[in-house]
């Protein structure tokens, strides 16, 4: 696969883990990393297919059961997202790299029973306040428009963030973004164990393109 185009990231180190090999989301483990990302870019079906999930039906939410009842949750939760008239048998491609998150999300939790699945499109602003998320992990992946924006420790004052505003923000120079197609894990406040809190991140400005991102929340 070919790199995607982004924003210059940091080196790989300790607390920001880049691959183009998908075990690097494993190590978002580790007691002192916030975010891994498999730098990836999907197949062209699989982009093209997820602009046919429909922004007229908001955000859909569905629970995957991890030993039964995995194919059938995910089709509900497709058939959700698609536009009025689309099958899932239209979407095979997308259909087969959501499978794969999913494949990778029960690697990082062997232990979990279901994964919260959520498939949103957006045409206006998400949400463009800098935060960390009331999760334990949560894996994304946009697969149209801009990816995820985020900020190294350094350059946030976490004490000035959710007043409303962006005034945190040390360094506006420092914000990086994920690449279309790239599949980050990071983890939120609700991480139990040493080491960081949860990845400082927003969704990008709105634009004049509408986002397609798939959010599966991890505990544990």
């Amino acid at each position: 696969m070919r790199a995607a185009r982004r924003l210059p990231a940091p080196p790989t180190g300790d607390r920001y883990l880049f691959d183009v090999r998908p075990e690097i989301l494993l190590r978002i483990r580790e007691p002192q990393t916030s975010l891994a990302v498999w730098q990836r870019r999907p197949a062209s079906d699989v982009l093209a297919q997820a602009r046919m999930v429909s922004p007229a039906e908001g955000t859909v939410r569905r629970s995957v059961a991890v030993d039964t009842g995995f194919a059938r949750d995910l089709d509900l939760a497709l058939e959700a997202a698609l536009a009025p008239g689309t099958g899932v048998d239209e979407v095979a491609a997308l259909r087969s790299d959501l499978a794969l998150l999913l494949h990778w999300a029960r690697r990082i939790a062997p232990d979990c029973r279901a994964l919260p699945l959520r498939i949103a499109r957006v045409e206006g602003d998400g949400c463009r306040l800098f935060h960390s998320d009331q999760v334990a992990l949560r894996m994304i992946c946009t697969y149209a428009g801009a990816g995820t924006q985020w900020l190294r420790e350094s350059a946030v004052d976490r004490a000035a963030l959710g007043q409303g505003n962006n005034d945190g923000v040390l360094d506006w120079a420092a914000v990086r973004q994920l690449a279309t197609g790239e599949v980050a894990v990071m983890k939120g406040a609700r991480f139990a164990g040493p080491g960081p809190g949860g990845l400082i991140h927003r969704s990008p400005p709105k634009s004049d393109t509408s986002r397609c991102t798939v959010v599966i929340d991890i505990d544990g």
